[in-house]
């Protein structure tokens, strides 16, 4: 006889709330379970527009009781915020009001990458999803240096810093998994700049 609660949070991304996403085609968002004590949560609605609660990007779309999503083939605009709206639905149909998150700017990184030179030693390379572990990058001398990773295309993928080891998990700046494929690195340190490829299977 009433509506089920509307989700508490609406985040951008597929974990912590982000602010900006380096796509182009995709956008994400996950959000918190809605409750309903007399016939339970039958599924979630999102939409997602340029303005809060807008629908001119997306329409409303039943994403059944999953509390995530990751929405492809958009055509989205360098610089344009994209607003996640979601509701809930009960099981006699009733809807919640609906909950937006804070918005996320579409992004394309796009960069120019250093051309491939003395090649440092990433092991494993190739590195397989298969095999247990992460990929290492050593950098020379006690300071902290950096790995920024490539796609092919000249699209930053993920900046990692550290000092010695740095270790990569072979996932982007949004925590997913790359595609396979050839990947060029680029590390440096207060004394060393190096360049190379490696390949994700």
């Amino acid at each position: 006889t009433t509506p089920p609660s509307a989700p508490a949070v609406v985040r951008d991304g597929t974990g912590t709330d982000i602010s900006d996403t380096n796509s182009l085609t995709a956008l994400s968002a996950n959000w918190d379970f809605s409750a309903d004590a007399e016939s339970g949560v039958a599924k979630y609605w999102y939409a997602i527009g340029t303005s809060l609660g807008g629908t001119d990007t997306l329409g409303w779309t039943d994403n059944g009781t999953a509390t995530a999503v990751t929405k492809t083939a958009l055509t989205l605009t360098t610089g344009t915020t994209y607003y996640f709206s979601v509701r809930a639905e009960n099981g006699t149909g009733l809807q919640s009001a609906a909950s937006n998150s804070n918005g996320q700017k579409a992004t394309e990184n796009i960069i120019v990458p250093p051309q491939p030179g003395t090649a440092a030693k990433p092991y494993p390379n190739p590195y397989n999803f298969s095999n247990s572990g992460t990929m290492k990058f050593s950098i020379d001398g006690p300071a902290a240096g950096e790995v920024s990773i490539y796609s092919s295309s000249g699209r930053l993928v993920k900046k990692l810093t550290g000092t010695n080891t740095i270790e990569w998990d072979g996932k982007n700046e949004s925590g997913e998994r790359v595609k396979p494929g050839i990947y060029l690195y680029y590390t440096a340190d207060s004394s060393n700049r190096k360049t190379g490829k490696l390949l994700i299977k």
